[in-house]
């Protein structure tokens, strides 16, 4: 069964002969590695936002804290020293956020699982259609070795959790 953007459809694959064909495992491969990079897609994007959210936050406080400073009647010095520890998390989440570019990674993670679900498809059309041809399986053996090569490297826990060497 496939889920892609909540349609489900169901295609039947069963071998030609009693050997399991190199189709079949090949798309094997491809779903594992198009799951593994949508789960690297969501990791990338769930830290983004929450450095994002933490740089909001903190910028947000040192603001307040700024524009109230002079009607509050507490110490000055310690709205200081709140104030520059404030800041100084908001520059470390900013340098974190840029050193590690957790949005470029969750862009180019969507297009390579993009890429392997279209030759998913081109897979299990030639699996419906019945090809059992060498140069189909060549020709798309080649593409799936172009999108790994040119394809981010993906977390080693997620790597084990789908079965990735």
């Amino acid at each position: 069964m496939i889920t892609n953007m909540d349609v489900e459809m169901n295609i039947n694959i069963t071998p030609t002969s009693q050997k399991e064909s190199p189709l079949i495992k090949l798309r094997e491969e491809t779903k594992a590695l198009e799951g593994a990079h949508k789960a690297c897609r969501d990791i990338n994007t769930r830290v983004e936002r929450s450095l994002n959210i933490g740089i909001l936050l903190c910028s947000a406080i040192v603001t307040c804290l700024e524009t109230t400073i002079d009607s509050i009647k507490y110490n000055h010095e310690k709205i200081h020293i709140v104030k520059i520890a404030l800041s100084g998390c908001v520059t470390f989440l900013a340098g974190v956020q840029t050193m590690f570019q957790n949005a470029q990674k969750s862009e180019q993670h969507h297009n390579v699982s993009r890429q392997y679900l279209n030759l998913i498809h081109k897979i299990d059309t030639c699996i419906r259609n019945n090809v059992d041809d060498a140069n189909e399986y060549d020709t798309l053996h080649d593409e799936f070795s172009k999108i790994r090569t040119n394809s981010l490297s993906i977390f080693w826990f997620i790597r084990k959790s789908y079965g990735i060497k």
